[in-house]
């Protein structure tokens, strides 16, 4: 999925948010959102 930067801009918090709250543990889900062409780019 391609996402130009003033969209992921305002996807990034929306995902984070969905992702950290997708399942209920006891203890906290940390996420971090990142973009690249690939997965050696996001890091």
């Amino acid at each position: 999925m391609v996402a130009q930067a003033a969209e992921w801009e305002e996807l990034q918090p929306q995902i984070k948010t969905a992702m950290e709250s997708a399942v209920e543990l006891t203890v906290p889900l940390l996420v971090e959102v990142r973009s690249g062409q690939n997965w050696m780019e996001t890091k």
